[in-house]
């Protein structure tokens, strides 16, 4: 996952400002939902931490679909698959995902993973209060 990770930020890197603006602007959308789910929901903190990345999923999608086109564009991804047929047989190398729909389970696990403790944390400061 951290060798996804590190992949996902040098396309990122390579791209337009704009893109990387897309990737912040989506990061805040959820921060802002998941700050909203914490205070006004009973839900657990994993899934106030899904429903926060959900509820901003199509500004999530728009800033990772340029690169995720051109992921799926190179011809690195469509020779290793024709290697792993003649290698091993169709039977053996189902199609690759959509590389956009790798991006996002990335961008999900990842912003959940730290979404959970943020929960926590923003609980525990409202109950102190």
């Amino acid at each position: 996952m951290k060798i996804l990770l590190g992949l996902l930020t040098l396309a990122i890197m390579t791209r337009a400002a704009s893109a990387l603006d897309s990737v912040a602007d989506a990061k805040q959308c959820s921060e802002a939902a998941l700050a909203s789910y914490a205070l006004t929901s009973a839900e657990p903190a994993e899934k106030i931490a899904e429903m926060a990345f959900r509820r901003c999923s199509d500004k999530w999608r728009e800033a990772f679909d340029p690169v995720g086109r051109e992921m799926d564009a190179s011809p690195t991804l469509k020779e290793a698959q024709e290697n792993c047929i003649k290698r091993l047989g169709p039977s053996s190398c189902p199609a690759p995902l959509p590389s956009i729909v790798v991006l996002m389970n990335a961008a999900q696990r990842t912003f959940q993973s730290d979404a959970v403790t943020k929960v926590f944390d923003i609980r525990a400061k409202v109950a102190g209060e």
